[in-house]
């Protein structure tokens, strides 16, 4: 009787692993379409490119399958293919993830993202996006104008990030290249679990582009904005020696008080002197800078 029971334990076994498979669904896989567009002028095509570059490496390093569109091959033909073949071979657990960088338009009515030949436009994006089946999806639109693609592209589970609050900021912009440090940057990851999410990104991304306009003085010309869903859709792992200590934890989080009184100053400016708004911001900007020489962040 021992060997029979232990037999037919051994035949529900073997099946076991097969009921398993029936009724588990599979991992979910994370999809990534990665675009450079036109630079118009040749150091901002070769920048585009490298950013792209940089992007697709680091999206690889979080486990995801990259498809990576540059130079003549990143063509409106190419993008609606590329698209088409994620929405094919997705699933609903999967997750998807687009980056758009390059240079985009608005007239007003319609927003065009600029590649090798016709452009593909607002609404034919949002048609071949819409056909994208995971559940949680990521959009990275970095081009000017980009802000009139983040209501058209929005949908329940996609969360859209643009380098721009509208279409009407239409000078060439520096979020692509903050978001690329932002991928490599320790204190970009604020729950210190050794990645960088989606949401955790764009808030680096976003105090950089701040910081870079006021270090100049300059009046900034794009304001990045973020739609739909906060998102921990990863984008990165850190490298292990960039990984942060102690010392660097403890810097990051002064450097996270100093951003918020950064932000704070510049809500008080009308009711300040603005001889004192700008000694208190010069006093900032120039403890921040220090601490992200020391981080390994700045120059």
């Amino acid at each position: 009787m021992v060997g029979k029971h232990m037999s037919r334990a051994l035949r529900q076994a073997a099946w076991l692993p097969l009921v398993l498979a029936a009724v588990l669904p599979a991992s979910a896989a994370t999809r990534t379409v990665i675009v450079s567009g036109l630079g118009g002028e040749t150091q901002y095509a070769e920048a585009f490119a490298a950013i792209a570059e940089s992007a697709a490496q680091s999206a690889r390093g979080t486990g995801a399958e990259v498809t990576l569109l540059t130079g003549a091959g990143a063509t409106r033909e190419a993008i609606r293919g590329a698209l088409a073949e994620l929405a094919r071979v997705s699933a609903e657990e999967d997750v998807a993830v687009v980056h758009l960088f390059g240079h985009g338009t608005y007239d007003g009515e319609t927003f065009r993202f600029n590649v090798p030949g016709r452009d593909p436009t607002d609404e034919e994006l949002s048609e071949w996006l819409g056909a994208l089946r995971p559940g949680r999806q990521l959009v990275v639109v970095a081009t000017s104008a980009s802000g009139a693609l983040a209501e058209p592209l929005r949908r329940e589970g996609r969360t859209v990030i643009a380098a721009t609050k509208s279409g009407t900021e239409q000078s060439a912009v520096v979020f692509g290249d903050y978001w690329l440090e932002a991928l490599r940057a320790p204190s970009a990851d604020t729950n210190k679990d050794g990645a960088v999410g989606a949401t955790e990104a764009f808030r680096f991304t976003s105090a950089a582009v701040e910081r870079h306009f006021e270090a100049r003085g300059l009046m900034a010309t794009e304001h990045a904005r973020m739609e739909g869903p906060e998102s921990a859709i990863l984008v990165s792992r850190l490298e292990p020696e960039r990984l942060p200590d102690a010392d660097s934890r403890r810097l990051a989080a002064r450097r996270s008080e100093i951003e918020e009184a950064i932000a704070g100053l510049r809500d008080e400016k009308d009711s300040m002197e603005i001889d004192a708004y700008f000694a208190r911001l010069r006093e900032l900007l120039l403890e921040l800078a220090v601490i992200e020489r020391e981080l390994g962040d700045g120059p």
